[in-house]
């Protein structure tokens, strides 16, 4: 047994100093080792691998185990195209789900017959023709291999189009923010508010938070007290309310038993204690906090809204003094059409009148 467990610790030195997680053989069974006879009896059997559990011994107080391998199997797969947009240029290769052969080898035989060390990663970068080729040589199509070229494309140029936006995220999550606003006060309304009639009985709940909040920080101390006594009133006032905020439950028994001089009615103080035992879940709270302000901005969106329409109503009622009616317009465009039609026929006039003259007697002698 002694030799069994130097052996074991031997080999679990050279096990954790090895990088590549390569173990040692079994012991070889022999006839004249009683250590081996010892433990056959523990010997669990686990597919290709083989544990061994050594029997208890007194002078170690945890159990060592050692694990080794009997074979390896080796899975062949088809190699189909694929859509990975990791290649640069070209039709990226992928395998297939079902393997076409299993081939099963003893550990050492492989080790021993293995020469050369496993190939790098240069040396398994395979060149854009090569690839085309290897799938025109597998009865793949020229339309096939276009198609998933495409696809790959895709993806390549929506990394380089996410890598080139990352600086606008925060415009993108603002519009994202904008578009969901509008969607939830259009098209689903209905959707909103049956949201709002489940978190109805939370909000009612959170209300006398609020309200003692706002009492702690709105707090006016009187003017008759000395100057050190409210300022030491208003820093208490302000941590609670800071306290409230970040820590509700561990607040609770400050909160609960207010002085007589904060609360007057017992009924606060019932729902102080209601408040504390039944707890507002976060992923609510913070619900609530992107409806406040989601509300804050539109009513701010209302407001520039509502500037902007009066001063495009302005400028409209400002272009109207300047520019003519209608009919005023229509109207001097016909004087002027009937002035030039006057004109036109009174020249028109006077030429025929001319035509039609007789000639006098100096322009018959200058004639003849």
């Amino acid at each position: 047994m002694d030799d069994f467990t130097s052996h074991r610790d031997s080999s679990l030195s050279n096990m954790s100093s090895e990088k590549n997680l390569r173990f040692s053989p079994l012991p070889q069974k022999d006839e004249n080792d009683s250590t081996v006879k010892s433990i056959e009896h523990e010997e669990e059997d686990y597919g290709n691998v083989l544990v061994m559990e050594p029997q208890s011994d007194a002078r170690s107080s945890s159990k060592h185990r050692r694990v080794s391998f009997r074979t390896i199997e080796i899975q062949e797969y088809a190699i189909i195209p694929g859509e990975n947009p990791a290649v640069t240029m070209g039709i990226p290769l992928t395998i297939d789900w079902t393997p076409l052969a299993r081939i099963s080898c003893d550990l050492e035989q492989y080790e021993a017959q293995r020469s050369q060390p496993p190939r790098s990663m240069v040396e398994l970068r395979i060149p854009m023709l090569q690839r085309y080729h290897m799938l025109k040589n597998l009865h793949f199509s020229h339309r096939e291999i276009h198609q998933h070229v495409r696809a790959a494309t895709i993806g390549r140029n929506q990394r380089k189009r996410t890598h080139a936006t990352l600086h606008l995220e925060p415009i993108q999550e603002r519009l994202e923010r904008f578009r969901r606003a509008v969607a939830n006060a259009t098209w689903n309304r209905s959707k909103k508010q049956q949201e709002r009639q489940l978190l109805q009985p939370y909000v009612k709940q959170r209300a006398p938070e609020s309200v003692y909040l706002n009492s702690c920080l709105k707090k006016q101390t009187s003017t008759t007290e000395s100057d050190g006594t409210t300022q030491k009133m208003q820093l208490q006032s302000n941590t609670t309310a800071r306290l409230f905020r970040s820590h509700p439950t561990y607040i609770g028994s400050f909160a609960s038993t207010p002085s007589s001089n904060t609360l007057e009615e017992d009924g606060e103080d019932d729902l102080r204690h209601r408040r504390h035992k039944e707890k507002v879940p976060n992923s609510i709270k913070k619900k609530l906090r992107e409806q406040e302000q989601i509300a804050k901005q539109n009513v701010q969106r209302l407001k520039q809204n509502k500037s902007i329409l009066s001063s495009i109503e302005a400028m409209g009622s400002y272009q109207q003094q300047r520019m003519p009616s209608h009919r005023n317009f229509k109207s001097k465009t016909r004087d002027s059409v009937e002035l030039w039609s006057q004109d036109g026929r009174s020249s028109l006039d006077r030429r025929e009148r001319l035509a039609t003259k007789p000639k006098s007697r100096k322009t018959m002698s200058s004639a003849s």
